[in-house]
């Protein structure tokens, strides 16, 4: 059984050059929206299966630590159900981005 709203990782270009990871938000069967994120990834090292980077790419870990980082803070995005447009989940995402994964170390 599948539970909404719910939130995963793609690729939507299998060109042999740096690509962008999209966060999709699946609202219900039928309404998603697409995020882009600020992460590039060759598509060869992609695993679509579990939704991270493979490990012989250089910046795996770093890559995979962020998006699940991401995936995290979903519990602490309230009201997600709520969102009805794309400005919305878009200005959530860059929020949590910024707070979280983008911060200076």
């Amino acid at each position: 059984m599948l539970i909404f709203p719910k939130l995963e990782f793609k690729l939507f270009s299998n060109q042999k050059r740096k690509v962008r990871i999209h966060l999709i938000l699946h609202k219900h069967f039928s309404k998603k929206f697409k995020v882009p994120l600020p992460f590039f990834i060759n598509p060869s090292f992609w695993n679509a299966k579990n939704q991270n980077v493979k490990l012989n790419y250089k910046d795996s870990e770093e890559i995979n630590l962020k998006l699940k980082i991401i995936l995290n803070q979903k519990n602490k995005i309230e009201d997600l159900e709520k969102i009805e447009d794309l400005k919305a989940l878009k200005k959530i995402v860059l929020f949590h981005i910024k707070r979280y994964v983008l911060k200076k170390e």
